[in-house]
């Protein structure tokens, strides 16, 4: 939650840059974090169990810039390898052909998929999101858009299933 936590991570990953960094030629700066900002902060069934639709947005944003702080750490020091980012990613079919399934598979496919890809490739928030959250959304959330946009190396995908999404008020 601390926005501090992007300088924490850049620390870290120079500490484990500077040890391995001869041996190690594939590096990651996160692997999945959807999972983290969702599971952890917003359903509460991962560590630390919170339940707070204004942490997690806050925690999506922390995370993508401490990723774009380990980028930088890696880019300014002399390591041998390749770095980039690990998302799970699954596709969004519409339950029905209503106009309402359709809608409700853009926000899950906004929210879901293109949270954590679309600041890394095309230097925005998706479409959608902030509305998503609402008042929520984070006001500092676009501040560094242009660091975590930087060039990745390579791009991880965990797939491991699609889902069938229904509108649901």
């Amino acid at each position: 939650l601390n926005p501090e936590v992007a300088d924490w991570f850049a620390e870290y990953a120079g500490v484990v840059f500077a040890a391995l960094g001869d041996r190690v030629p594939l590096w990651a700066t996160l692997n999945e974090p959807w999972v983290e900002a969702h599971h952890g902060y917003l359903t509460g069934c991962n560590a630390p169990g919170h339940v707070n639709l204004w942490e997690a947005p806050r925690v999506a944003v922390n995370l993508l810039r401490a990723h774009a702080a380990g980028v930088e750490r890696f880019r300014a020091g002399s390591w041998k390898g390749q770095i980039g980012l690990v998302v799970n990613l699954e596709p969004k079919d519409a339950a029905s052909d209503s106009a309402a399934d359709r809608a409700a598979v853009e926000r899950a496919d906004v929210y879901f998929n293109r949270q954590y890809l679309d600041p890394v490739f095309l230097g925005r928030w998706p479409e959608g999101l902030s509305a998503l959250f609402g008042d929520a959304w984070p006001e500092e959330a676009d501040r560094d858009l242009a660091r975590i946009a930087r060039p990745i190396d390579w791009l991880g995908i965990n797939y491991y299933t699609r889902k069938i999404v229904r509108h649901d008020d």
